[in-house]
């Protein structure tokens, strides 16, 4: 039997509610609303994660003051890696802060090539 067919690589809903359909390419309207509906859930996402690492400073500070403040070992250890947990989850925030900040980028080089009036991505 032959091996089946490579598979599409998936697409996350955001993807998909990225991209106009066919359909939209007709209607000024449309399109005019899909670029709307696209850059607002990019920066929307923009706006979520920068929150959540706003969110993040505060352990991470308060788990280093800790640290620092700690006489015993054990505890210092502990204290040590709850603080080594956080800012492993904080570079992550960050990491995808940047990965949506280049997706607002290439959506607005994208609008740029299409002819896409700039009052149309905010």
């Amino acid at each position: 039997a032959p091996p089946p067919p490579p598979a599409a690589p998936p697409e996350d809903d955001l993807t998909k509610a990225q991209k106009p359909d066919d359909a939209v390419k007709d209607d000024p309207a449309q399109q005019k609303a899909a670029w709307k509906a696209r850059m607002s859930a990019l920066r929307e996402e923009l706006r979520r994660g920068e929150m959540f690492a706003a969110a993040l400073q505060t352990p991470i500070n308060s788990l280093s003051a800790d640290f620092t403040s700690r006489d015993d070992p054990y505890q210092r250890q502990k204290v040590g890696e709850e603080r080594l947990k956080a800012l492993a989850e904080f570079d992550r925030v960050k990491a995808e802060i940047e990965l949506v900040k280049k997706k607002i980028a290439d959506a607005e080089e994208e609008a740029r090539r299409a002819a896409v009036p700039p009052g149309w991505l905010r």
